[in-house]
């Protein structure tokens, strides 16, 4: 109806998972990212709960797309099923039969499917989604199916997706063995303010395959106190509003309009929010998970000792008591354990005297930090770099993790961050600008930990601080290689509704969300359709081959990044500002 009057090429308001108008706010992004590690370990059930329209069916989709080659996933959505009907939709999922008249017969089918699976390194995950609709004897059924398992590990790994009432189920004395295998509780809740905007933006930017701003402060504002942040009612509310505003013939949503479409809806009974959604505004954000059993697994905030953020140059200058100079004239050094480094006084030493240069070796250096250079106190000072505040605690959860890799990337997901892996390259970690983490080594002491670059002095020095150290070190890239791993981790904020390699297969949202970009960044005659286009094969081209990266003319997160670094209105932390050599 109001389509053509607004621009639009389809509804951006519509109540069906659209995938093409995707956008995760932080709840869904800590519940992605646990889900991942829980999946990575395959052990025990995985609850997931949230209020009816906080996006709980978005995030399995998004979940299950986003799946690992190598894993077989059976996606249960209509649980008004028996156990024999359950059993049955869960064979017929898997592609294997699912014509046996009693449970014993198809569950042994199951078994021999999950046994040959595992031989061939396949994993299984079954998803069940509002499965607070199980019966209790259905929920036993599931109990069981835990139980097939190797000598080594299980063979199917279960997630539970429901509203609240599925805590209360799976919490009763009828269940209390299955209770007790819940080995990650994870709990939706609804967007704030901000990421309400962001949502109702991105979703008009979408349907319009242009920049629209369309819903003023004051409507979205009017928007976000009626629905509580609850995705599905500001759909709601949005669509009702782009009604009245058509009907009154007004180009915009403002908040009059918004509110009066809030009150035809009220006055309806439509959009109800649950109590529970409402008190969700003034909640915490983020997602609290317990681990039940040996694990209590709870997020929380607390300054680590000393954990001060590591100095760029321009705060190392600020914190001294006197003109100590942050670039302090080097000799030639020679790329040897031995070579001293000149010391950036930390902001808890303060210099009362004249200049005064503080040295240590490299070794030294190293090894009396690198009791505390662990990966949590590293991507700790990172993070609190990128978001402005004290340093996060990494949860145990994720400390468990073995792989460097998957270890920063789930860590760094939690708190809203990605993470991109590459080989080390002092060029590429120049062009990308971006604190980066490095492993390190100390062969003759078989130590090993991990130190942060936070920013890039003159005669391209690089500000280094290894663990929870006082003070950050001065020292030239090819001093600091012998000590390090040959690898690099750089946290990077990734903007919405982009993510992988961004090619002409990739879905309509994300080209025209890389489109919006490029134009930010001012590259002219870049249509917003949905094609991935010469020109903006074109746009990736010369931002790849200015910064020195592979050319492909794929936007994957390296290109992303280097696009990221141009958009002055991002607030990004620089190894040293943008533009200079």
């Amino acid at each position: 109806m109001y389509n053509t009057y607004f621009g639009f090429k389809e509804k951006p308001f519509k109540l069906v998972p659209n995938p093409e108008f995707l956008f995760l706010g932080k709840s869904h992004e800590e519940a992605l990212a646990h889900l991942t590690y829980a999946t990575t370990q395959g052990d025990g059930f995985v609850e997931i709960t949230g209020e009816a329209g906080t996006g709980k069916t978005t995030l399995c989709r998004v979940f299950l797309e986003n799946l690992d080659p190598g894993v077989d996933a059976a996606f249960i959505f209509n649980t008004n099923l028996d156990a024999l009907g359950l059993l049955r939709a869960v064979n017929k999922e898997l592609a294997i039969d699912a014509t046996a008249d009693t449970p014993t017969e198809l569950v042994e089918t199951l078994n021999h499917f999950l046994v040959e699976n595992s031989r061939r390194g396949r994993s299984v995950i079954l998803l069940i989604d509002e499965a607070q609709n199980l019966s209790i004897e259905t929920l036993e059924q599931l109990r069981m199916l835990s139980n097939l398992e190797t000598t080594k590990n299980k063979l199917i790994q279960i997630i539970l997706v429901g509203q609240p009432e599925l805590e209360t189920l799976l919490g009763s004395h009828a269940l209390r063995q299955l209770g007790q295998r819940i080995n990650l509780s994870c709990r939706l809740l609804p967007m704030s303010l901000n990421e309400t905007r962001a949502y109702i933006n991105h979703r008009v930017n979408v349907a319009s395959r242009r920049e629209a701003n369309l819903f003023a402060p004051g409507a979205q504002r009017s928007i976000y106190r009626y629905s509580g942040g609850i995705p599905r009612l500001i759909n709601i509310a949005c669509d009702r509003a782009l009604v009245v505003a058509y009907s009154q013939n007004r180009p915009r949503i403002a908040r009059s309009t918004a509110r009066l479409a809030i009150h035809e809806l009220s006055s309806r009974g439509q959009g109800r929010r649950p109590a529970l959604a409402t008190a969700g505004r003034f909640l915490l954000p983020g997602l609290i998970a317990l681990v039940i059993g040996l694990l209590v697994f709870h997020r929380q905030i607390s300054f680590l000792p000393f954990s001060s953020p590591p100095l760029s140059v321009q705060n190392a200058q600020q914190s001294t008591g006197t003109d100590v100079p942050v670039n302090l004239p080097l000799s030639t050094p020679s790329p040897t354990m031995d070579t001293l480094l000149p010391i950036v006084p930390g902001i808890k030493k303060k210099v009362t005297q004249g200049p005064i240069r503080y040295q240590k070796t490299v070794r030294h250096y190293l090894a009396e930090n690198s009791p505390t250079a662990t990966r949590e106190t590293t991507l700790g000072r990172v993070i609190s770099i990128w978001k402005q505040q004290i340093t996060p605690t990494i949860t145990p959860m994720v400390s468990q993790i073995q792989a460097d890799h998957d270890f920063f990337k789930i860590g760094a997901m939690e708190q809203g961050l990605a993470v991109i892996r590459l080989k080390q390259d002092v060029s590429i970690i120049k062009a990308l600008n971006l604190p980066v983490i490095l492993p390190f080594i100390l062969p003759d002491q078989n130590t090993k930990g991990y130190l942060l670059v936070s920013a890039i002095a003159d005669q391209n020095e690089w500000i280094i601080t290894a663990g929870e150290a006082l003070d950050a070190c001065r020292i030239l890239p090819e001093t600091l290689a012998p000590f390090l791993t040959g690898m690099a981790y750089i946290p990077f904020r990734e903007s919405p509704g982009l993510s992988g390699i961004i090619s002409k297969r990739s879905p309509g949202s994300q080209i025209i969300n890389l489109k919006l970009l490029l134009k930010a960044i001012g590259f002219q005659g870049i249509n917003l359709t949905a094609d991935y286009d010469d020109r903006v094969k074109q746009a990736i081209i010369e931002i790849q081959s200015e910064n020195g990266i592979t050319v492909d003319g794929l936007a994957g997160p390296m290109t992303r990044i280097l696009l990221y670094n141009r958009v002055s209105s991002f607030s990004t932390p620089h190894l040293r500002s943008p533009g200079k050599p």
